[in-house]
C-alpha cells in the first residue's frame, strides 16, 4: 500500500490534474502533518534561542512543489476539497513563520539535469520557473548562482549567514 501511495505523488502534485481519491488526500495530509511536526520541533528550538539552519522551508505560493502543500491538483469531491484546506492550512500556518534569512539558489535546468538525470525534465522546468516566485513571508533572501564554483558559493552564504545572525 505504501508502495502505491509514493507512486500517485506526483499525480497530486501536478496542478493540471485532479486528486485521485480521497485516500490519496488522507495519504497526503498525513505526510503534511508529519512536516509539521519537525517544524514544531524546530521551532520550539528556535524559540529557546537556538540557531536553526535548514535546507527546507514550508511555503504557499506554489503547491506541489518546494516543500508546499502536496495537494496541488483540483478536488473532484467536497471530502477531497476539505482535506485539501486543511493541508493548505497547516502550510499557510507554518509559513507565516518568518525565516531569519533564505540563501535561495538559483540554477538552469541543464544544470540540475546534469546532476540528477533521473529526473522528468518536465517537472525540473517547473521547479527552476518556479523558485523566483518564493518569499517566505517576506524573509529576507539572498540569491546565489548554484553553478559558480562550490568555495566561491559558501563564501558567500556563510557571509550572508554572518551578517544575518549578527543583525538577529
Amino acid at each position: 500500500m505504501q508502495g502505491w501511495l509514493e507512486g500517485i505523488a506526483d499525480r497530486l502534485r501536478d496542478p493540471s490534474g485532479e486528486i485521485p481519491g480521497v485516500l490519496a488526500a488522507r495519504y497526503a495530509l498525513r505526510r503534511s502533518r508529519k512536516r509539521r511536526k519537525q517544524f514544531d520541533t524546530l521551532l520550539a528550538m528556535r524559540q529557546r534561542g537556538i540557531v536553526v539552519v535548514t535546507d527546507r522551508y514550508p511555503q504557499i505560493e506554489v503547491p506541489g512543489l518546494h516543500d508546499g502543500p502536496i495537494m496541488a491538483g483540483a478536488a473532484p469531491t467536497e471530502a477531497i476539497a476539505r482535506l485539501k484546506r486543511r493541508e493548505r492550512a497547516l502550510y499557510e500556518d507554518m509559513a507565516g513563520w518568518r525565516p531569519t534569512l533564505v540563501i535561495r539558489l538559483s540554477v538552469d535546468v541543464d544544470t540540475v539535469m546534469a546532476r540528477k538525470p533521473d529526473h522528468p525534465r518536465p517537472l525540473i522546468e517547473r521547479k527552476v520557473a518556479t523558485v523566483p516566485a518564493l518569499m517566505f513571508s517576506g524573509a529576507p533572501i539572498v540569491d546565489l548562482d548554484a553553478t559558480m564554483p562550490y568555495d566561491q558559493e559558501l563564501a558567500l552564504a556563510i557571509a550572508a549567514v554572518d551578517q544575518a545572525l549578527a543583525s538577529a
